[in-house]
């Protein structure tokens, strides 16, 4: 399957159709995220979505929007509510666009890792359980919002509650 979805959302963000994420104010209650991107080659692209149900209104992350392997970026956000996020990457014959949905905790941190492997990739959001890093968890409220990844859904289906 031929697709160009780093082109495409390019395209867009040069368009003006996708929002620029806004940290909380300084003092808000707020969770950090580490983006990190943990495969061997190739550069990622990171998206917040504002519409936690359909997984659209893409929010473009200028801090986390290429990742390069092996690189972290720390973005606070807002907390006490779900959060969706995208993983982007690809080349001009494969790609990978995966959705996942968590509830941050204010004061908490996360890892949001990304990596793939041929024809597999994975997005996962993990809780840190200590000060240095040196401790996660699977973030309980974690969740895959699309099951095939190699399918290049607009949008997740519902959920089912």
């Amino acid at each position: 399957m031929k697709v160009r979805s780093l082109a495409a959302a390019s395209t867009t963000l040069l368009c003006g159709c996708v929002t620029p994420y806004q940290e909380p104010p300084a003092g808000a209650p707020s969770a950090q995220v580490v983006f990190s991107n943990v495969s061997a080659s190739g550069m990622v692209e990171f998206f917040a979505h504002d519409d936690n149900e359909r997984c659209s209104d893409a929010i473009f992350i200028p801090q986390a929007f290429s990742v390069h392997e092996g690189q972290r970026v720390t973005v606070r956000f807002p907390t006490d509510r779900d959060l969706t996020l995208s993983a982007n990457w690809g080349t001009t014959t494969e790609s990978c666009r995966i959705f996942v949905t968590f509830r941050p905790v204010a004061g908490q941190r996360y890892a949001a890792l990304y990596g793939h492997l041929g024809e597999r990739c994975k997005f996962a959001v993990y809780r840190d359980l200590t000060a240095d890093g040196g401790s996660y968890e699977i973030e309980p409220s974690f969740r895959v919002r699309n099951g095939n990844p190699w399918l290049l859904e607009k949008n997740c289906p519902p959920e089912k509650h």
